[in-house]
C-alpha cells in the first residue's frame, strides 16, 4: 500500500520517474512499520501464551486440583 501510494502521490515524486533517494525513503519507511507491526504483534498476548500462564497458576494448586483432567 505504502508503495502504490508513494507511485501516485505528489510528495514522494516517484510518478515523474526513478529517484533513487526518494525511492530509499519509501523502502525505509516500509521496512519501519514493518518492524513497528513486528514489536506490537510480540507484545499482544497470543491465546498460547495465555494458555501457558493459565496452566502455570492451575500447576500450582495442590493435588488434583492441579489438572482438571486429573493427569499431570
Amino acid at each position: 500500500g505504502i508503495m502504490v501510494a508513494a507511485v501516485h502521490t505528489p510528495i514522494f515524486g516517484l510518478s515523474h520517474g526513478p529517484r533513487p533517494l526518494n525511492a530509499l525513503f519509501v523502502v525505509a519507511l516500509c521496512l519501519l512499520l514493518a518492524w513497528l507491526v513486528m514489536e506490537v504483534a510480540a507484545r499482544l498476548p497470543s491465546g498460547a501464551k495465555r494458555e501457558r500462564r493459565r496452566q502455570a497458576t492451575d500447576s500450582s494448586l495442590p493435588g488434583p486440583m492441579a489438572s482438571p483432567t486429573g493427569i499431570a
